[in-house]
């Protein structure tokens, strides 16, 4: 009896380690394109000469693709893979 359990409890840890390896690269994932995303809108507006002549030197030290607060992390998402993101319309 007391194997079975040793077993079992093996078994939970194992589990739980790949879950949480799992969720570790997700996450990576996850921020890598947001990551992305952000350089490529940044980049778009960084393209309109209106914009580039009102940022001071501080504006362009400011400049980071880390950038969070539009993600809304509690919602509905939905997502259409057959349809790319027209960054140049988001820079308008």
């Amino acid at each position: 009896m007391k194997n079975k359990r040793v077993e079992a409890a093996k078994g939970c840890r194992v589990s739980q380690r790949f879950s949480g390896r799992t969720a570790a690269h997700a996450l990576h994932l996850l921020q890598s394109s947001l990551v992305y995303v952000n350089t490529r809108m940044v980049q778009s507006v960084l393209r309109n000469p209106d914009v580039v002549a009102r940022l001071s030197p501080e504006d362009y030290r400011g400049l980071s693709p880390l950038i969070y607060l539009h993600i809304n992390p509690y919602g509905r998402f939905e997502v259409d893979l057959d349809k790319r993101i027209d960054f140049e319309q988001m820079a308008a």
